[in-house]
Order: structure tokens, then sequence, then C-alpha cells
């Protein structure tokens, strides 16, 4: 017996609904801090299955699950290099603290949001 849910789309309705879920704990619970978030974890934490959320993800941010975390992520990092106490912090520090695994991620994720490395980034400002 083949699934039928192998092939399913979300109503346009429950895609709706999944893009103000995604919004919604984005901004109030940052799973992207989480070095260990995948799509599984974050389509759990909003009711919905990995399939759905990344028809969604593909469909309204234009982007793959990793590229759209790692935005949240890169957004993150430069809100921490922008503070007040942006030099208490190592590149690889911030790396960690907005949930990458290593430093090449982050320099590479970094450089294809904001055209610059971490350094040349924080040394403009």
């Amino acid at each position: 017996m083949i699934s039928k849910h192998k092939n399913s789309q979300p109503s346009e309705n429950r895609k709706v609904e999944i893009l103000n879920s995604i919004k919604d704990i984005m901004s109030s619970r940052k799973p992207y801090l989480d070095s260990s978030i995948n799509i599984d974890k974050l389509a759990k934490s909003i009711d919905t299955n990995r399939q759905y959320l990344s028809i969604v993800i593909n469909e309204y941010f234009n982007k793959n699950f990793s590229n759209f975390i790692n935005e949240y992520r890169i957004e993150e990092a430069i809100k921490l290099m922008k503070s007040d106490e942006k030099m208490k912090y190592t590149i690889e520090g911030i790396s960690k603290n907005v949930g990458f695994n290593n430093r090449t991620s982050f320099i590479k994720s970094f450089k294809q949001v904001t055209g610059k490395t971490p350094s040349e980034y924080r040394n403009k400002k």
C-alpha cells in the first residue's frame, strides 16, 4: 500500500497557519540558537511534519531549512557585534552563541548573508 501522504500538500489555510507559527516561534523562542535544531524538532514544536514545514519555508522564504535557520543566526550575530559588549566576544564565541557548531560554517554563512566575513563586518563599524 502506498502512503497517500508522501506527495500531499498542505492546504493554503494550513500553510498560512504553519507560516504564522514559524514566525511566532522564531521570534519568541529563538530555536535557531540551539545548535542541535533540525527540521524534525522545529516541525514538532509547531505541530506539523517535516514535509509541510519544508514546503512552507521553500515557498514563503524561498530557501531551504539550513539557509533559513542560518539567516536567523547571522542576524543574531550581527546584533551581538553591534552591542555595547561586542569586544567581549571572539568570532568563535559569537558563532557558538548563535547556534553554529563550528567557526567555519559560521564564517561561510555570514559571508553568504552579508557579503563580508565576520571580521570584516566587525572592523567596518
